[in-house]
């Protein structure tokens, strides 16, 4: 039975997601006069369930792709490992640029609170639905909130995965400090309950993203036989996305795609916080409005290679994969499924699987394919790159880069971190895994703080 306390959260937190969801209209308006304030009870109402999967949803954009000002965990995640370099005048930004972390920055506090308020309030939702359920007034509507269940649990299988995949630790609704593994754990019950679920409801178009987000997380576990498994369920058309909305003056704050707006400069108002310029994907991408480099990497000069960012320092190159607030951002997808599996295989020390897996990802796109490489540590490097460029700036990077901290145990690539003593040709470049401190983000200093089994 939780406290009143808790439930005071609950309401304010599912306030917010009402608002949300009224807001655009997903659901019929209801007759109340400040969401933040709705009693507990009220939110066990079958009719406003669908409202609180929106708040769910947005919950994790919030956490992953905004607030503005930060980019989410994704911008932090990209700064810290090669996919992006820091231009601009922000301390964080910078701090993760020359790969560190400190957890005095506000920025910490903010990523921990809003990564964790995404998985209580999936998690929440999904308890919840099991005394809603019941209270169904007809078959259509039992229907959807059986629906609603299943993706609440799929949404709180992400959010868990996400908190793993970037932060260090992992702290549980004010228990102990534990091993960010814990997350991961977590996360795979829930996309276990969720293929149950799904299986049972006849959910078919569920099934597979439940697999694909387990195949993550077992993947990142190191189990790979399990993760096999699950991507083998999994086509490669597969795209389960987080949904964003919204311009520079319409829509929800909180369902805008803030990463993208700080990697990306709005015509007549750049941003030019960060910049492509100085990472490897620089080299392997392709400019705009050519025909050289991987396309799944596209960035364009800012009127040209001299114009420099806020820093007044460093060129800015600005990312064009997403090109506006309201541009979706790639949560599981079916080639990485083909790259899991190529992973696996150069594990078990079989290139030539590896390559055709990579391969048959690359098809997808209708690129070229490429030559079966010689030799192990040359496989290493084409997996590693050839996942960096397919899974670029969708929040993969750092666990991916934790990960192979530990196998291979080394990383090739350079990125730019420090300044230099001179211009931005003198700027000092660094192997990726060559940082301060570890690869993931500490718990927040309010955490530790108000945390009484801390």
């Amino acid at each position: 039975m939780r406290d009143q306390t808790s439930r005071s959260r609950s309401a304010l937190r599912y306030g917010i997601g009402l608002l949300l969801a009224l807001t655009v209209g997903a659901c019929e308006m209801t007759d109340f006069t400040s969401p933040a304030l709705v009693e507990d009870d009220y939110l066990d109402d079958p009719s406003v369930a669908r409202s609180l999967l929106r708040g769910v949803i947005g919950d994790y954009a919030q956490a992953t792709a905004g607030p503005p000002g930060h980019g989410g965990v994704y911008m932090a995640g990209a700064l810290l490992t090669d996919e992006l370099v820091g231009a601009g005048t922000r301390p964080a930004h910078q701090g993760f640029s020359e790969g560190n972390v400190l957890d005095s920055w506000p920025e910490i506090d903010e990523l921990w609170g809003e990564a964790s308020r995404a998985r209580w309030t999936a998690e929440d939702l999904a308890e919840r639905l099991d005394r809603v359920i019941p209270k169904a007034e007809d078959e259509v509507e039992e229907r959807n909130l059986l629906e609603h269940q299943v993706e609440a649990i799929i949404w709180a299988g992400f959010a868990n995965r996400m908190l793993g995949d970037n932060f260090c630790e992992a702290v549980i609704n004010s228990g102990p400090v534990e091993p960010h593994t814990a997350f991961y754990d977590r996360a795979e019950s829930h996309f276990t309950r969720a293929l149950q679920l799904a299986h049972e409801r006849e959910l078919a178009d569920l099934v597979p993203v439940a697999h694909a987000g387990r195949a993550q997380v077992r993947m990142m576990q190191g189990d790979w036989d399990g993760a096999l498994a699950d991507a083998a369920e999994v086509e490669n058309n597969l795209a389960f996305e987080q949904i964003h909305y919204g311009t520079a003056s319409s829509g929800d704050p909180r369902e805008r795609n803030y990463f993208a707006h700080l990697v990306f400069a709005l015509a007549g108002t750049p941003s030019l916080e960060v910049t492509v310029w100085g990472t490897p994907f620089a080299e392997w991408g392709q400019v705009q409005g050519t025909d050289t480099g991987d396309p799944r990497v596209r960035y364009l000069p800012f009127i040209d290679s001299d114009t420099t960012s806020l820093d007044q320092r460093r060129p800015f190159y600005r990312q064009r994969k997403y090109t506006s607030r309201g541009s979706n951002i790639a949560i599981a997808k079916g080639t990485e499924m083909r790259l899991i599996e190529a992973e696996a295989a150069l594990i078990g020390g079989d290139i030539s699987t590896m390559t055709t897996k990579i391969n048959e990802v690359r098809d997808h796109h209708g690129l070229e394919p490429l030559s079966t490489p010689s030799d192990i540590d040359e496989a290493w490097e084409l997996l590693m790159k050839e996942r960096g460029i397919e899974l670029w700036l969708e929040g993969r990077r750092l666990p991916d880069m934790r990960r192979w901290a530990q196998v291979p145990g080394e990383v090739p690539f350079e990125v730019v971190r420090e300044p230099g003593p001179g211009d931005h040709t003198t700027d000092t470049r660094r192997k990726v895994l060559d940082v301060s401190g570890e690869l993931c983000l500490p718990i927040g200093p309010q955490e530790r703080r108000t945390n009484p089994n801390i």
